[in-house]
């Protein structure tokens, strides 16, 4: 099968050659078959396949581990060379998708980029459930429409619109090159080496898209590249009303950084104190206003302080 063609002028412009294609696909279909423990191997097939980047292919190919069909088209993406060579991406959260949903759910898929979390939750809620897709990425969107066409993934919808925690529009920007994953609301969290495009993007926000539309989410995944902070904060009355089940992805640049833990502190006596510093000295070398410190305390308590550097 042919994939669909796709308009971005990134994939118009690399060349086509027969025999790169057939040495891919060959190439990767027995990278597919190796086990899921060589996975240095694999990491090297992944970056190795960068040495075709110049080259379009034009083939689908079936992840036998998910049972899904999947585009090559968007080579050399990142996820399309996961896909291509290991046949799965974060498959830990996969399984964990497919063990909490039931069928009849309603999955909200917030940041659904190429539709890999989209199509496991359609399979997994069937066809009596419905899977959102929101995907603000006009060219992840294409590729994301592609995927569920070529899954008949029928009881899934697709949404333009970009989940905050206001309504109005804002500045999304698409990054190209291969790890275009990295496109964000955010400027500064997008590579700066690659081509940027703004595109104005509607936004609104979960609690007014339940109310507007009356779809119940009973599992939420928030993947957006920096805001998803802003989206929780845009979902708390869904949250708090029905409980839905969240799976996040958070920003090791903004929270636990420098990894830690309560217990570095505890046996002396000073968790505060520890947390407080290490607070302290990343907000000087940011250059940074404002750190919060977060700590646990016995009886299912917690303590929390936000801090201003002057």
């Amino acid at each position: 099968m042919k994939t669909v063609a796709h308009s971005s002028t990134q994939t118009e412009t690399r060349r086509f050659r027969p025999h790169v294609q057939s040495l891919v696909r060959f190439g990767s279909a027995i990278a597919r078959l190796i086990p899921l423990d060589l996975q240095l191997f694999r990491e090297f097939l992944i970056l190795g396949s960068m040495a075709f980047r110049e080259y379009q292919l034009n083939f689908n190919f079936r992840s036998l581990r998910l049972n899904i069909l999947w585009s090559a088209g968007a080579f050399p993406d990142r996820l399309t060379r996961h896909m291509l060579f290991h046949g799965l991406y974060q498959n830990d959260v996969l399984i964990w998708i497919q063990h909490h949903s039931r069928k009849g759910d309603i999955v909200f898929d917030v940041g659904a980029f190429h539709g890999l979390m989209s199509i496991v939750a359609s399979k997994a809620v069937g066809p009596s459930g419905r899977v959102m897709a929101f995907e603000p990425n006009p060219i992840a969107r294409e590729w994301l429409n592609t995927h569920l066409r070529l899954n008949k993934c029928s009881n899934v919808t697709v949404e333009s619109i970009g989940l905050m925690d206001f309504e109005g529009s804002a500045n999304f920007y698409v990054q190209e090159g291969d790890v275009t994953w990295n496109s964000s609301f955010i400027r500064e969290f997008v590579d700066p080496k690659h081509n940027l495009t703004p595109v104005d993007v509607k936004c609104t926000s979960i609690d007014a898209y339940v109310r507007k539309t009356g779809l119940i989410p009973t599992l939420i995944k928030i993947d957006t590249e920096g805001t998803e902070l802003s989206v929780l904060e845009g979902a708390k009355e869904t949250i708090e009303r029905y409980k839905p089940i969240l799976v996040l992805e958070m920003n090791p640049a903004k929270v636990n950084v420098n990894g830690g833990a309560i217990a570095l502190g505890h046996p002396l006596g000073c968790t505060g104190a520890k947390l407080t510093a290490t607070l302290l000295q990343e907000l000087k070398r940011r250059n940074a206003r404002y750190g919060m410190v977060t700590m646990c305390v016995g009886g299912g308590m917690g303590a929390a302080g936000i801090f201003e550097r002057i």
